[in-house]
């Protein structure tokens, strides 16, 4: 069976039979001809007959009369009408080529030879993507101005910098021939859907085909984006909630980035495109300047449909830096001309939070280096200690400490302890009378604080014979240390990490509410406004039924206003930022309740307007309240300005924490 209806065509001998006359050599010899054309092979050498090849044997055919015969074919289901497209690289347009098949020779079907036509049209549109101009910041932000500003959607051929409509030319004006609508329709859909399938391009609905392109998807996104957010959510951002889900989406990019080192990510502004559109959608229609496809829609569909790409590729770079960083803390310490000192690098609890995740993972486990921490008292707390994994370096590092400042001695105990850790790696050091005089000295010069005083003398005057017991006990001292303040800098590792904790914990849960929020203020717009009906508290918790949400608490943290008790009490918005707009949105739908139930009788059209006067006093007291500046808090957008420095802050002290305390033994 063929793949579409249009593509069912009869054989000669099953055509004649149903009175078709191929008789006539004219039209037996135009058949011919265009079945000689119907071959996959020839379809892909270029060989597709049109109304311009030449038909042999037949003197003085004119293009009418090749017109009509072709018509009788079509009629007589010998022929099907499609056609491909062509680039021209001289005018840089799409030509469209009307052509004609019969059905094929037996080793061939039909759908195959419509699939080779398709890939026709494809070939022509990839020529069309190659020569497709560079980006340009400023042309593609000219299209996202003209599509804000225009009161008509812009056509594909408006937008230049932005998209393409490979099938503008494809219209049945354009044909000698009258095609069937199912075949135009059918053609265009194929081969749009083999453009999206090999990522070329991305369909921007109403506005045509975006290419694509991994050297400026990217740019794009983010152009796209940055108008979206510059100059297009401004206008619509007194639409529905749209307030309350950009700011959801805010404090979740905010929770996101308070993490230390973290990806990029498209998520967020995908999800404030999408907020976008979905209100614009939910507008009544008589609200809609150009329809669903408002104003500065091309931005919001630029920004969804390239934000997958865009994600893929933040993710290919942030490999990439991750890597980056990798080799360049192990260049530092392998260079040719690096110096002892570069062969041990050292960090405390809270430098190590400069490395993103991936890259600590890496560079703790890398091949080319030792790894180990060392305990410390004091602010440093658990210390990171890299050495350069060969023995050339390690000679160098014994060496150079024999210089080190007192201050800096913890640094031969930390290199010991590492050298200790893999000892089978660096035996042949040992066999080294000159490395293990100075390692000795070394030791000698860390040990000093952990010895007795009375050894301290001895040695000072030069009896080395007690230089052994003390060295043990030194020794034996510094292990104890190191047991004690690892339990201690634990614990206040922990505790900071509790504490971050904590503080994610408590900004989830804000966001939460932020989003519960915005669900119970949707359901309180659809009963107000859409219903006229004043609800309750238990009309609330049967509009959410089994959906998760804890009704109560985020009625509460929320501070949305209660007037009576139980489940009879009646649900009013938050007193918040967009309060006096909500406010005067009630008394609209008040006026027109006063008339829908004071037409009504019975009990439940006098307690609707009951309440309604409760509410009425009610907002009238809320008013009140916020016109008084004695008991008027600040400007609510800059307490949520002033909510985020705090969190902003408290995210960077506590990657700045460090086990502090004294942890001297």
């Amino acid at each position: 069976m063929n793949k579409y209806p249009f593509l069912d065509l009869l054989t000669e001998s099953d055509a004649m039979a149903r009175g078709a006359n191929l008789n006539d050599k004219v039209t037996h010899t135009v058949y011919r001809t265009i079945r000689a054309h119907s071959s996959t092979e020839s379809i892909k050498a270029g060989k597709i007959f049109t109304l311009d090849t030449f038909v042999p044997d037949i003197l003085n055919l004119t293009k009418r009369d090749l017109v009509n015969v072709v018509n009788r074919l079509i009629s007589d289901k010998l022929v099907v009408e499609l056609f491909f497209l062509e680039y021209d690289t001289g005018t840089r347009r799409m030509l469209l080529h009307p052509c004609f098949l019969t059905l094929p020779s037996e080793k061939d079907h039909m759908n195959a030879t419509f699939s080779a036509i398709i890939r026709q049209s494809l070939q022509a549109i990839d020529q069309l993507l190659e020569s497709w101009p560079a980006f340009q910041a400023d042309a593609f932000r000219k299209d996202l101005e003209k599509d804000f500003t225009s009161v008509q959607i812009p056509r594909a051929a408006e937008l230049s910098a932005t998209t393409i409509d490979p099938f503008v030319e494809v219209h049945a004006g354009n044909f000698e021939i009258n095609p069937q609508p199912e075949m135009l329709k059918a053609t265009i859909k194929d081969i749009k859907e083999e453009l999206l399938r090999s990522g070329s391009v991305v369909d921007l609905n109403d506005f045509g085909l975006l290419p694509i392109r991994d050297e400026d998807l990217i740019e794009r996104f983010e152009s796209a984006a940055a108008f979206l957010e510059s100059r297009v959510i401004p206008r619509y951002k007194n639409k529905g909630n749209l307030k309350g889900e950009l700011e959801r989406i805010y404090l979740a990019e905010m929770d996101y980035f308070s993490d230390e080192k973290v990806a990029p990510r498209a998520e967020f502004r995908r999800e404030r495109a999408d907020a976008l559109k979905k209100i614009m959608r939910q507008q009544p229609r008589q609200e809609q300047e150009r329809g669903v496809v408002f104003p500065g829609s091309l931005a919001v569909e630029i920004v969804l449909a390239t934000a997958p790409g865009a994600d893929r590729l933040y993710a290919r770079g942030w490999e990439a830096e991750c890597e980056k960083m990798v080799q360049e803390f192990i260049e530092k310490m392998t260079r040719r001309d690096a110096i002892w000192s570069d062969y041990m690098q050292t960090y405390d609890y809270a430098e190590r939070f400069r490395f993103p995740e991936e890259v600590w993972r890496k560079i703790t486990s890398h091949l080319a280096l030792l790894y180990s921490s060392f305990e410390r008292s004091a602010g440093s707390g658990r210390t990171h200690v890299f050495v350069r994994r060969d023995l050339q370096a390690l000679r160098a590092l014994v060496a150079g400490m024999a210089e080190l400042p007192l201050q800096h001695t913890w640094k031969i105990l930390a290199l010991k302890f590492i050298m200790e850790e893999h000892e089978a790696e660096y035996r042949e050091l040992f066999d080294d009378t000159e490395f293990v005089r100075s390692y000795g000295k070394i030791l000698r010069k860390a040990y000093i604080n952990y010895i007795p005083w009375y050894y301290r003398i001895f040695i000072l005057l030069g009896l080395t014979w007690f230089q052994d017991p003390a060295f043990k006990i030194a020794k034996s001292r510094v292990s104890l240390e190191q047991k004690a303040l690892a339990g201690r800098n634990q614990e206040l590792i922990e505790q900071a990490e509790k504490n971050r904790e904590e503080e994610r914990r408590i900004n989830r849960i804000r966001i939460k509410d932020r989003a519960d929020s915005n669900r119970i203020i949707e359901k309180l717009d659809l009963f107000y406004h859409d219903q006229l009906y004043i609800p309750i508290l238990a009309d609330l918790e049967r509009a959410f039924g089994d959906e998760k949400i804890n009704l109560m608490e985020v009625l509460s943290r929320q501070k949305f206003q209660l007037v009576g008790s139980g489940g009879e009490a009646l649900v009013l918005y938050p007193v918040d930022h967009e309060w006096r707009t909500r406010a005067a949105r009630l008394e609209r739908s008040f006026e027109k309740m006063k008339e829908k139930y004071e037409l009504q009788s019975g009990e439940a059209a006098s307690s609707q307007l009951v309440r309604m006067e409760s509410l009425r006093r009610q907002i009238k007291s809320a008013e009140n309240r916020k016109n008084d500046p004695a008991g008027t808090d600040d400007d609510p957008y800059q307490k949520l300005a002033d909510a985020i420095r705090q969190d902003e802050k408290r995210a960077q002290k506590l990657s700045r924490a460090e086990p502090d305390g004294d942890l001297d033994i």
